[in-house]
C-alpha cells in the first residue's frame, strides 16, 4: 500500500503483502542472497553499486539477484518512513475482531480497506484480533469518520473495534538475521 493521499491520486489495488509465512524457496538462497536481503532490510536506499562493493561482487550480479528475489516474492516491496507530524498528519492503528465469516465477506472487507487511500497497512492477525489496519489522517475528525464508516458498513461481522494513536513510528526490520548466521556457520 502506498500513500496516495499525499498526491490525491486514486489507489491502484495490489495484492496484500505478507510476512511470517513459510517460503519453500528460502532453502535455495546462498550466502550472497542472504547478505543482500540483510543489507536491504537495514537500508533499502542502498543501490546495487554500494551493495556490490560491500559484498565484493559486481553491481550487475546484485541487480540480477534482486530481480530473482522479487520474482520469488522474498522481496515484496520497499516502503518509506515519513515524519507525519512534519506534514500535518497523524497515524492510527485499528484492531478489528471479526465474527466467524465467509471468505467472501472477509475479502469484501479487505477490498474496501485496500481502496481507501488513507489506509497504509493491513495485516491479518493470529490471536485475539483478526485484522490490524494502519491509517494516516490530518485530523481527529477524519479518523472518526473513517472508523465509523468501516464499523457501520461491516457491522454485521465486526464484533470489536479498537483505535490506537501512534505517536512514533519505528523502523521495522523483518529479515530473520539467524539465517545469515546459519549460513556463516555452514562455511
Amino acid at each position: 500500500m502506498g500513500r496516495e493521499y499525499l498526491v490525491e491520486k486514486e489507489r491502484i489495488l495490489r495484492s496484500i503483502l505478507s510476512f511470517g509465512k513459510e517460503i519453500d524457496s528460502i532453502k535455495e538462497l546462498d550466502k550472497i542472497d542472504l547478505q543482500i536481503l540483510s543489507l536491504l532490510a537495514s537500508n533499502a536506499r542502498l543501490n546495487s553499486i554500494e551493495i556490490g562493493n560491500k559484498l565484493a561482487v559486481t553491481n550487475n550480479t546484485i541487480i540480477l539477484r534482486i530481480k530473482q528475489l522479487k520474482k520469488k516474492e522474498l522481496i515484496q516491496g520497499f516502503s518509506s518512513l515519513i515524519h507525519l507530524e512534519k506534514i500535518g498528519y497523524q497515524a492510527y492503528k485499528a484492531l478489528i475482531k471479526l465474527e466467524p465469516i465467509s471468505e467472501e465477506k472477509e475479502k469484501s472487507l479487505i477490498n474496501h480497506l485496500s481502496s481507501d487511500n488513507n489506509i497504509v497497512g493491513i495485516l491479518r492477525m493470529i490471536g485475539s484480533w483478526n485484522l490490524e489496519i494502519e491509517f494516516e489522517v490530518k485530523t481527529r475528525e477524519e479518523m472518526l469518520k473513517l472508523t465509523r464508516e468501516i464499523r457501520t458498513k461491516f457491522k454485521d461481522f465486526i464484533s470489536e473495534f479498537e483505535v490506537l494513536p501512534l505517536f512514533h513510528e519505528y523502523k521495522y526490520n523483518y529479515f530473520p538475521g539467524d539465517l545469515l548466521e546459519e549460513s556463516k556457520n555452514k562455511e
